[in-house]
C-alpha cells in the first residue's frame, strides 16, 4: 500500500506539477478547488507575496500530487485542491492551513460549494460560512458581445508578460489617445484541456467607467480566446457580468 507524503512547495520544481494537478482535477461547472489558471494567475501576479511561498503545502502519493493548500496573494486566506479519492485528508489540509497560512491569527477558508469533504471538515472544526460569491462564465455559444471601443478615443496595446503559459496575443491595454493615459487592462489564461479562458485581471480607471469600456474589453477578449480554442470565459462576481450575459456555474464560500 502506498504512503501519502507531505512536502513544502518549491516553485522551480513544483509550479508545473501543481498546475497539472489543478488541471487534472478541475471541473468547469462544479469546482473541485483551485483552477489551474487561477493558480498561474496568483503565482505571477505582481502583488503575490513570494516570501511565503514555501508555506504552500503539497501532498503526494507515490510521487503523484493529490492535494494542495495554498494562498492567493498573501497569508490569511486558504484555497485547496484535493483528489476526491483522498477525501480523508481534508481535516489535515485545514489544520495545515491554520498552522502555516494564517496571518496574525486570522484565516479564511475559500471553498466552492462542491468541495464536500472540506466543507464538512470545516464545519466540524468550528468554521461557518461568512460570505458567498458566484463564479460566472460567459458561453461563447451565446455569441459575441459586439461592443467596441469608440474610434479615436482609445487604443489597444499588447503588454508583455512572463508566465509559463503566457500567450502574447491575449493581454489588452486600453489607452486614451488624447492624453496617452492608460485607462483599462485585461489578461487571460487558457486551459486547453477544458477549452476554458480565465479572465484575470480586468480593470478600468474609475473616471472612464460606465462608458462600455469594460464590456468592449471583454468582447475583444472573447474574440481572442475563441480563436485559440476556448468556448467560454470566466468573469467576476459583480452584477455587471450577469448584465452582459455571464451565468453563475457554482458558488465560492468564505468560511471563518
Amino acid at each position: 500500500m502506498s504512503e501519502v507524503k507531505f512536502k513544502r512547495y518549491c516553485r522551480v520544481s513544483d509550479f508545473q506539477r501543481v498546475y497539472e494537478l489543478c488541471e487534472r482535477l478541475g471541473d468547469l461547472y462544479h469546482s473541485n478547488g483551485t483552477d489551474a489558471s487561477f493558480w498561474e494567475y496568483a503565482q505571477t501576479f505582481g502583488s503575490f507575496i513570494d516570501e511565503y511561498s514555501h508555506r504552500i503545502g503539497l501532498w503526494e502519493d507515490d510521487g503523484k500530487l493529490i492535494a494542495l493548500a495554498t494562498y492567493e496573494i498573501d497569508l490569511g486566506e486558504a484555497y485547496f485542491m484535493l483528489d476526491p479519492n483522498y477525501s480523508y485528508l481534508s481535516h489535515s489540509l485545514i489544520q495545515y492551513a491554520e498552522k502555516y497560512l494564517t496571518d496574525n491569527n486570522s484565516l479564511t477558508l475559500n471553498l466552492s460549494n462542491a468541495q464536500t469533504a472540506l466543507r464538512e471538515s470545516a464545519l466540524k472544526q468550528g468554521y461557518s460560512i461568512k460570505n458567498k460569491y458566484p463564479k460566472k462564465i460567459y458561453r461563447f455559444e451565446n455569441g459575441l458581445l459586439n461592443t467596441f471601443l469608440p474610434d479615436g478615443d482609445v487604443d489597444f496595446r499588447i503588454h508583455m508578460h512572463t508566465t509559463p503559459h503566457f500567450n502574447p496575443t491575449l493581454p489588452v491595454i486600453v489607452i486614451d489617445k488624447k492624453s496617452g493615459d492608460y485607462i483599462g487592462y485585461a489578461n487571460a489564461f487558457i486551459e486547453e484541456s477544458r477549452k476554458f479562458a480565465y479572465l484575470e485581471p480586468l480593470c478600468v480607471i474609475p473616471q472612464y467607467r460606465k462608458k462600455c469600456i469594460a464590456k468592449a474589453i471583454i468582447s475583444e477578449m472573447i474574440h481572442r480566446t475563441e480563436i485559440l480554442g476556448a468556448n467560454c470565459i470566466s468573469g467576476g462576481s459583480s452584477n455587471f457580468y450577469s448584465s452582459i450575459g455571464f451565468d453563475t456555474v457554482y458558488e465560492m464560500e468564505v468560511w471563518v
